[in-house]
């Protein structure tokens, strides 16, 4: 290769890194915002998905049918889809545009469909596709955790035996790397995971954390693309805090089984 082409394929790589370090670090303050219908929790939804705006976040909302029906301004900006028009070709144009996926509002039902990746209706199917792409998830426990606040109150008077579908519900989701939180803190936990992408899981998942293996973010390499990521081994890939990975590379690691740790 002769220095004039070594210095036009520096600069292509250059230019590469730079649109792509755009492109993540725009995706970092996006959500796309998903309300399913559920009432449980809905005031303090609604707060949060406005404190998240108020906090320069760039938000996608889509709104169930049921979630159009309820009266809030949060609504007034949503772009919902009826089941028959939201393709997959919509659903991946969505999910890729975001950085995180935020659950204002999960009933019993949904979170049933989504445990049992079941997607026969637009919510559930933006968030078994999340799952499937690796997208984080944040989610709002109340409309489907038993002991939230107000369900009492409303006279739920389910026997011990509903009550534990629901907390299986909710551990399988843990499991599943989904975010629970109240309603009241879904804006605080939501800017929790971005960009660190720290997710909950369960004690059970959680094993003695993996020595660094020829990491690529011991390169000193600001972006890890997909080259890196499939010649990197080992049980996981420790990202430092300023350090970014192409969705590509993400991928690909992720179809090896390999867990992304950032921070």
């Amino acid at each position: 290769m002769t220095p004039l082409e070594q210095a036009i394929n520096t600069a292509l790589i250059k230019l590469v890194s730079e649109r792509v370090v755009e492109r993540l670090t725009a995706q970092k303050q996006s959500a796309l915002v998903v309300f399913d219908g559920s009432i449980h929790g809905l005031n303090d939804a609604h707060k949060s998905v406005e404190a998240l705006r108020e906090a320069g976040w760039k938000l996608d909302l889509f709104c169930a049918k049921e979630a159009c029906g309820q009266s809030h301004k949060t609504c007034a900006g949503c772009k919902s889809t009826a089941a028959t028009d939201l393709t997959g070709a919509d659903i991946q144009k969505r999910l890729d545009g975001c950085g995180v996926v935020v659950a204002a509002s999960m009933a019993v039902s949904l979170a049933a469909k989504v445990t049992m990746g079941i997607a026969d209706d637009p919510v559930s199917r933006l968030l078994t596709t999340a799952l499937e792409l690796g997208k984080p998830i944040v989610a709002a426990r109340d409309g489907c955790c038993p002991t939230c606040r107000g369900r009492e109150d409303r006279g739920f008077g389910a026997n011990s035996a509903y009550r534990a579908m629901m907390v299986s519900h909710l551990t399988t989701l843990v499991n599943y790397g989904v975010k629970l939180c109240d309603a009241t803190n879904l804006a605080q936990a939501v800017m929790g995971i971005i960009p660190s992408e720290r997710q909950t899981t369960s004690n059970s998942l959680v094993s003695q954390a993996p020595a660094r293996v020829n990491a690529p973010s011991q390169t000193g390499k600001r972006v890890i693309g997909w080259s890196d990521a499939k010649r990197f081994k080992g049980q996981a890939l420790h990202l430092d805090h300023n350090q970014l990975i192409t969705p590509l590379a993400a991928e690909e690691l992720r179809a090896r089984n390999i867990r992304i740790i950032k921070g």
